[in-house]
C-alpha cells in the first residue's frame, strides 16, 4: 500500500480532531440524558430529538477493523438498551442492522451502497425505537449493489420498513396503533415512513421516524395495556402472532447467521453429518400438531444452529434442549439464543429456558448422562434423521425405549419396522402417523415431502 502524502496526513489529523470534538459534545448530552455513549459520528436533527443519524463512510477492506470480521462478529454487539430495566437494573445487548452492513462492506467494498441519493455522508444510520424494554436499533440506510442477489442477502431498508409496519399493524394493541395510521393535519406516520423509503426521500424519512419515536416513547410512559391479547396469551393459532415470531426469528438469523451462512453449506461425506434446516412454517406446523405449550419440554437431537428450539421457545415459552455434534454449530446456536432473548422482549415476547449441548448422541450415556433424564422427561422430540445411517436410526429407536408414555417423536424418516435389539417383545410406539410438509419448507429441497409423528406407548 502506498504511503499517504503530507496533505492526506493533515486532512486525516484535522478530521480526527473534528470527530473527537463531536464525540465530546455528544457524550455531554448523553450524560444529561443518562444514555451510554456510542461509537460513531452523531448528527442531530434540527429539533435535537432522540432520532440519531450516524454518518459513516464505508470502511476499506484493508482496515484493521475488517480483518477477521467473521470470527470477531460475535464480539461486536452494541448497546441497544441503555436505560435500566425497572426492577432489575441491568442493560442488555442486541446486534444492530448497521453491523451487518459494516461487516459485509469490510469483506467486499461497495457490497452495500447508500439508499438515498441526497445522503452526502456515505451510508447513514437511523435509530428506531421499539415498544418493549425502552430499546432502539440503529438501521443502516443502505441498499445492495446492483450485481448482488436480493433474494438471498440482507436488505436493511426492507427490514426497517417491515419492522415499522409490523409494530404498528400487529405488535401494538389496536387502539394504540390507530394513532400511527391516521392524522388530521398531516400525513400519517406509517404512510410518511413507507413513502419516504419507496421514493428515497431522506428528509421525509427523518421526519417520519422522529414522529414515530416520539409517539413510541409517549406510549411507553402512558399506556398500561401495550400488547394485544394474542401476544400476552401466546396464541400460536393467531396469524398475526406468528408474523411477529417469524419476524424476530428472521431478524436474529440475519444478524447472527447471515454473514456466515456460507460456512453452513459445506456437506461432509458422512451421511450422518449432512446439514439441513426446517423453515419457520414447518416448525410452526410441528408446534400445532404436537401441541407444544409453555410447560412442554422439547428436545431436538441434531439441533444444528438451534433454529427449531429457538422458534418453539420464543413462540410458546417452552423449555428447549438441543443436542448437536459440531461445537461450532452449538456456538452459533448459543449466539442466536443470546440475541433472541433480548430481541424478543422488544416485541413483547419472552423466550423459555433453552440449552444447547455438544456431543455425539450415540455416546450420550458416557458424555452427558444427565441429558438422558431430560430426554426421558421430554414431551416432544425432533430427529431430522433423513440422512442417518440404518445403524444410527436403530440406535435412536433403542434410545426411545425410555421415553415417557405419550411422548411424541417427530422424524423425517419413519421408525416403522424397527425393533429394539434384544427386546423383541417390547414396542416403542403405539402408532406412527404420516404427514406431508409443503414446498420450500426445508433447506435441502424446494419440493414437498413426508414426515412422521410417533407416539410412545
Amino acid at each position: 500500500m502506498d504511503r499517504p502524502n503530507r496533505r492526506q496526513q493533515v486532512n486525516k489529523l484535522r478530521q480526527k480532531e473534528i470527530l473527537d470534538e463531536l464525540r465530546k459534545k455528544r457524550n455531554k448530552l448523553n450524560e444529561k440524558r443518562h444514555i451510554e455513549p456510542e461509537q460513531g459520528d452523531v448528527k442531530r436533527d434540527r429539533n435535537d430529538t432522540d432520532v440519531r443519524i450516524f454518518s459513516k463512510k464505508p470502511k476499506k477492506a484493508s482496515d484493521k477493523h475488517c480483518k477477521g470480521e467473521l470470527e470477531s462478529l460475535s464480539d461486536k454487539a452494541c448497546h441497544v438498551l441503555p436505560v435500566k430495566e425497572k426492577g432489575k437494573g441491568t442493560t442488555n445487548l442486541i446486534r444492530h442492522s448497521r453491523e451487518i452492513v459494516e461487516s459485509m462492506n469490510c469483506r467486499e467494498v461497495g457490497f452495500y451502497t447508500k439508499h438515498f441519493t441526497d445522503d452526502h455522508d456515505g451510508i447513514s444510520e437511523i435509530s428506531l425505537m421499539y415498544p418493549g424494554w425502552e430499546g432502539f436499533e440503529s438501521f443502516a440506510l443502505a441498499t445492495l449493489s446492483q450485481n448482488k442477489d436480493k433474494d438471498n442477502e440482507y436488505l436493511p431498508m426492507k427490514d426497517l420498513k417491515s419492522t415499522v409496519n409490523l409494530i404498528i399493524d400487529h405488535v401494538l394493541a389496536d387502539d394504540i396503533a390507530e394513532i400511527f395510521k391516521t392524522s388530521l393535519n398531516q400525513k400519517s406516520v406509517q404512510f410518511e415512513i413507507n413513502n419516504s423509503i419507496k421514493n428515497r426521500l431522506l428528509d421525509e424519512l427523518q421526519d417520519g421516524i422522529q414522529r414515530y419515536n416520539k409517539m413510541i416513547m409517549d406510549i411507553r410512559k402512558n399506556s398500561s395495556k401495550l400488547w394485544p391479547k394474542y401476544i400476552t396469551e401466546r396464541n400460536t393459532a393467531e396469524p398475526r402472532y406468528i408474523q411477529i415470531v417469524n419476524h424476530v426469528i428472521e431478524q436474529t438469523y440475519d444478524r447472527i447467521i447471515g454473514p456466515r451462512v456460507e460456512r453452513l453449506t459445506n456437506i461432509t461425506s458422512n451421511l450422518d453429518l449432512n446439514y439441513g434446516e426446517l423453515n419457520a412454517d414447518f416448525i410452526h406446523d410441528i408446534i400445532i400438531r404436537t401441541k407444544i405449550k409453555s410447560n412442554t419440554i422439547f428436545v431436538d437431537l441434531g439441533s444444528g444452529i438451534g433454529n427449531t428450539i429457538l422458534y418453539a421457545s420464543i413462540a410458546t415459552g417452552c423449555m428447549g434442549y438441543g443436542y448437536e455434534l459440531r461445537q461450532k454449530l452449538v456456538d452459533l446456536a448459543n449466539e442466536q439464543y443470546e440475541e433472541i432473548k433480548t430481541r424478543g422482549k422488544l416485541y413483547g415476547l419472552e423466550i423459555g429456558r433453552v440449552e444447547f449441548l455438544s456431543g455425539d448422541f450415540r455416546d450420550i450415556y458416557i458424555n452427558h448422562p444427565n441429558f438422558i433424564n431430560i430426554l426421558y422427561s421430554a414431551d416432544v422430540i425432533l430427529a431430522n434423521n433423513r440422512t442417518f445411517s440404518p445403524e444410527t436410526n436403530q440406535f435412536l429407536y433403542n434410545l426411545f425405549l425410555g421415553l415417557k408414555k405419550g411422548a411424541k417423536v417427530v422424524s423425517l424418516e419413519s421408525f416403522e419396522g424397527f425393533e429394539p435389539r434384544g427386546k423383541q417383545s417390547e414396542r416403542v410406539f403405539s402408532n406412527i402417523k404420516q404427514f406431508r410438509y409443503k414446498e420450500n419448507w426445508v433447506s435441502w429441497t424446494h419440493s414437498d415431502g413426508k414426515f412422521y409423528i410417533a407416539t410412545h406407548v
